[in-house]
């Protein structure tokens, strides 16, 4: 009878240790996943941001005679026009920011939002600053 009551004791020590532990894994968790949420959300404004600059920069550099490096925008720009042709590729482009932003807790959102950035940054940001910023050496 004694070792059952140790054993009770013992198991409801047991218990309340184990919701202090379930509390704090959830509280953390809870955290962890706001903290996953703004960096989400971080991460599509900057591919948002990345987008409209690349389309403002685009459109600039085509008045400035510069070429674009895009085949598929080069093959639509004489049909609908250079202006068009960004209005609708960038839309496109922040519209499936937008999904991935939706589909936020899904696996591989966080790293396809991190190489769209990184890519945008490369062959986009770096070429165009550097060109745009030419400007004022000349």
């Amino acid at each position: 009878m004694c070792r059952r009551r140790h054993a009770l004791s013992h198991g409801s020590r047991q218990g309340a240790r184990g919701t202090a532990a379930g509390a704090l894994a959830f509280g953390l968790h809870s955290a962890l996943r706001a903290m996953s949420t703004k960096r989400l959300h971080q991460l599509f404004l900057l591919n948002l941001c990345l987008q409209i600059f690349d389309g403002v920069a685009t459109y600039e550099g085509l008045h400035h005679h510069w070429s674009e490096g895009n085949p598929i925008l080069l093959q639509w720009m004489p049909f609908i026009g250079t202006g068009a042709t960004l209005l609708l590729f960038k839309a496109k482009a922040c519209g499936l920011l937008v999904i991935l932003r939706r589909l936020g807790d899904q696996p591989f959102v966080h790293e396809a939002l991190v190489m769209l950035a990184t890519v945008y940054t490369f062959f986009s940001f770096i070429p165009w600053m550097t060109r745009l910023l030419s400007l004022l050496f000349v």
